[in-house]
């Protein structure tokens, strides 16, 4: 199916992946345009993806989604750019990414010298 040429996009839709914490985001776009997809808790978004191009001819472009924490609903928009500069967003839809697996974590401790302080580091 074709692509909107006012739009630039036609299509887009968020789905599961065989990760539970990445999601693939597909969109059918024009040709030379650009496509990066926002997502959030809210509307106001505060993460995104790095740019996409558009096939050399228009077409499918798959994005995937990583960095959203488990069971957690999120907002998701693209932002389609032209050539000129100017952007489009798509309506914004929502994706609750799998929970994780239940599984036992494994125990980790680390030690530093009186010298050195600890980084915060992954989010459990």
């Amino acid at each position: 199916m074709a692509t909107e040429p006012e739009t630039g996009y036609s299509f887009p839709s968020i789905s599961p992946t065989s990760h539970p914490l990445v999601a693939l985001y597909a969109i059918t776009l024009v040709k030379g345009v650009k496509v990066t997809v926002r997502f959030g808790r809210t509307t106001a978004y505060g993460r995104s993806t790095n740019p996409v191009p558009s096939p050399p001819g228009g077409g499918p472009v798959s994005i995937l989604v990583a960095g959203m924490k488990a069971a957690t609903t999120y907002h998701v928009s693209a932002r389609v750019q032209w050539p000129d500069g100017k952007w489009l967003d798509t309506p914004d839809q929502t994706f609750t990414p799998g929970a994780l697996p239940n599984i036992a974590l494994p125990t980790l401790t680390a030690s530093t010298s009186a010298s050195e302080r600890p980084n915060p580091g992954v989010e459990l």
